[in-house]
């Protein structure tokens, strides 16, 4: 599929969705005649359609694709992956999971800033989780930022469902600010209770407050799939939906623990579509697979990605997968970990149009463990798409800040 024709079915969804409704102009993306467009596709353009790895405006051949790879505050006796979501342009708020099982965070305007603190204080009876917190950014309440924090409970029996709780960031000595703290105590989203690493969430947000929660879970034959729950901002109909399980998942590829999900096409009417990524795998062969929901149905079927090139071709994907959406470039970006380099490209319906490539900067190189954390959409310093991974020996986290979209090309 050309970058034309890829233009052609952006325009095509956009119509579709508002005149139509969301649901027919994903449809008619699933017929390569149901729309077409001339208009020319992959540019310097921000506000054209974008498939392809992010690159250094100065120097798009060259190794060095981010402004910069620095570590955060360490916190000592971590495991798993980190979470990561923002407070608003520049203030960034990172989770993870202490080794007993509680979870931590911290917000700053700088990498190298903050303090971590306990999401639950010490005089509370706190909950522990087997999974990795999952975090999303919520509508702000005065002067205080909002997130939703959820994460798979550990123990058994009840304690083996998933919680959600609603957190605050609130200023601290100026410019600084202090750590997530809960709001509310942690509530089971529904009665469904998980084993291994199923159950494990991904939850991405709408401008409004919507909330979509996305995990892997076993239907009542015993096969995988993935589920999904979504919790209305409005304060009239606060409770989760029912879940509901995807399309079977195309054989003979098994899912692999933790969905990734983003919002996107923000020019359809709420409820914005959620795009869910998923790895998958098998033998030694894994393959990406997208769908589309908006958190109480699914509005198509699972969709491999067009086969990825890797520089060089042929690297494995050794983690989950995280994703990004960003309004400005209209596209989504994938992120995963190859050995201990993480990569990333950006697709918008299920095509790459380069390779990946890695996510290197200035600097020290880092050697990664577990999966990245992505968020994008929201300005840092001056780039919209945030990286955060574990490092393989110290377990420190580092964090990474893209170029300018107005600069980004391929």
């Amino acid at each position: 599929m050309g970058p034309s024709r890829r233009r052609g079915l952006l325009q095509c969804l956009r119509a579709l969705a508002s005149g139509l409704g969301l649901l027919a102009g994903i449809v008619a993306l699933a017929s390569p005649l149901a729309c077409d467009g001339t208009v020319a596709g992959d540019s310097a353009d921000p506000n054209d359609i974008r498939s392809g790895a992010l690159r250094n405006p100065n120097d798009p051949n060259g190794p060095l694709d981010f402004k910069y790879w620095v570590q955060t505050v360490n916190l000592p006796m971590t495991s798993l992956e980190p979470a990561i979501t923002n407070g608003g342009p520049h203030l960034y708020i990172a989770m993870q999971r202490g080794a007993n099982g509680r979870y931590w965070g911290i917000s700053a305007e700088g990498p190298q800033n903050g303090t971590w603190g306990k999401y639950e204080p010490d005089n509370s009876t706190p909950r522990l989780f087997a999974s990795s917190p999952a975090v999303a950014h919520l509508p702000d309440s005065g002067t205080e930022k909002r997130v939703m924090v959820l994460g798979r409970g550990q123990g058994s029996g009840l304690d083996t469902r998933i919680f959600w709780s609603q957190g605050k960031v609130i200023q601290a000595s100026p410019p600084s600010f202090k750590y997530p703290e809960k709001i509310t105590n942690f509530a089971a989203v529904s009665n469904d209770q998980f084993t291994g690493s199923f159950g494990f969430p991904a939850v991405t947000s709408t401008p409004s407050g919507t909330v979509i929660l996305a995990y892997v879970g076993l239907n009542s034959s015993s096969q995988q799939r993935v589920y999904v729950q979504r919790r209305p901002a409005s304060p009239t109909n606060p409770g989760w939906s029912a879940r509901v399980a995807s399309p079977a998942i195309p054989g003979p590829f098994t899912t692999v623990q933790t969905p990734a999900i983003t919002y996107g096409y923000p020019f359809v009417f709420e409820p914005i579509l959620g795009t869910i990524a998923i790895r998958t795998i098998s033998g030694s062969t894994s393959r990406v697979f997208r769908i589309f929901t908006d958190g109480v149905a699914f509005h198509d079927a699972w969709i491999e990605m067009t086969p990825f090139e890797t520089d060089p071709v042929g690297m494995p994907i050794n983690s989950n997968i995280a994703i990004e959406w960003n309004d400005e470039l209209l596209t989504h970006t994938l992120y995963f970990r190859s050995g201990t380099s993480i990569y990333q490209s950006s697709f918008f319906y299920n095509y790459w149009a380069s390779p990946f490539r890695k996510v290197t900067a200035p600097g020290p190189v880092p050697s990664f463990t577990g999966a990245p954390a992505v968020t994008g959409n929201v300005q840092y310093e001056h780039g919209k798409h945030w990286v955060l991974g574990r490092d393989s020996g110290s377990g420190r986290l580092w964090f990474a800040e893209s170029f300018p979209d107005s600069q980004m090309i391929e």
